[in-house]
């Protein structure tokens, strides 16, 4: 057989390689402590899942008993809950302070309040008033 690729090949290689670099570029746009976080709950749930298999096959096999199976399986239910719950209640409503920066630089000047008529300056006001807010909703 031989060892070199079919055009198509290549082209579906070329295609993926493309699209990890626009992934990296994106990933690279975010603010670093929104991709951890996200990063951190998937690998939570990767895990979580992964051991509620494990016990599964457990039991499958005859290693452990459905009862120990199912009490394990209980547990790990709640702990996914737990991780769904932070994802989308304790991280929901939380925006970076660059994406609050973006999201306000694009409101249209005669929206911003006050009399601030020189751009400049008006940046410079929408910038104090961004690095001592809250979190904003989403």
């Amino acid at each position: 057989g031989s060892d070199a690729l079919t055009a198509a090949e290549k082209n579906v290689l070329d295609e993926s390689k493309m699209q990890m670099v626009n992934a990296d570029k994106l990933l690279n746009s975010l603010d670093k402590d929104d991709v951890q976080v996200i990063k951190s709950h998937y690998v939570c749930q990767m895990l979580l899942n992964k051991s509620a298999y494990y016990f599964e096959k457990l039991a499958r096999r005859g290693l452990i008993t459905e009862r120990e199976a199912g009490q394990f399986l209980e547990e790990i239910e709640e702990y996914i809950f737990d991780v769904l719950e932070c994802r989308e209640i304790s991280h929901k409503h939380e925006m970076s302070l660059d994406a609050k920066k973006k999201m306000i630089s694009s409101i249209p000047s005669y929206m911003l309040r006050g009399s601030v008529n020189n751009t400049k300056e008006r940046a410079q006001v929408v910038a104090a008033d961004v690095d001592t807010a809250q979190p904003l909703p989403v």
